[in-house]
């Protein structure tokens, strides 16, 4: 870690904001709404938020203890295979982060306070995304994929691709409501 005592410092600050899960929370599904009805659909929001903020005292406190940190990221990113998380889902979740401190820290937020926490989170997203590729994170993610099939793996506007199913649904209802216009109008003539 780049400086484990400018990460201890700010978030000493910011744990003690009542609200920091919960403006944290309401972030993330600005920059992801559709994680409300997919990752966090069976989720319980207040006690999903006390969970964060244990994680993150959890991973602060052993900033420089890596034989401890390192196990607990890979237990919780195994767990998080089992709710579904992918790697691509861990981006959003560290740009939450970084906005909700930067938030409740104003000016406090240098640029040296960004680049300690992108570090952090960095090891952080890493360490648990790599259970993503044993067999038993793959085994979990297709477990949870069967039981909770979603029609779209990512919201629209986030460059999916072709096979988003928004974008499919858009190729289709847009000539039609045209076409349903076009005869609406002629039929009024």
């Amino acid at each position: 870690m780049s400086n484990p005592a400018l990460v201890e410092k700010t978030w000493a600050m910011a744990k003690q904001i009542d609200e920091f899960t919960d403006k944290f929370y309401e972030r993330l599904f600005t920059i992801r709404p559709d994680f409300k009805t997919t990752l966090f659909a069976r989720t319980n929001i207040k006690a999903q938020s006390k969970m964060l903020a244990g994680m993150l005292d959890t991973a602060v406190a052993n900033l420089r203890n890596p034989d401890v940190l390192v196990p607990a990221l890979q237990e919780l990113g195994m767990r998080h295979c089992r709710y579904g998380c992918r790697p691509e889902h861990y981006p959003p979740v560290g740009e939450a982060l970084l906005w909700t401190i930067q938030y409740y820290l104003k000016d406090g937020f240098t640029p040296e306070v960004k680049a300690a926490w992108v570090d952090v989170y960095t090891t952080v997203q890493t360490v648990m995304t790599s259970q993503c590729e044993t067999p038993e994170g793959k085994r979990l993610l297709a477990e949870y994929e069967s039981k909770y099939p979603s029609p779209a793996k990512a919201a629209p506007g986030c460059g999916c691709g072709a096979d988003c199913w928004v974008l499919k649904a858009a190729v289709v209802a847009i000539p039609v409501a045209i076409a349903a216009w076009y005869f609406m109008r002629k039929k009024q003539q």
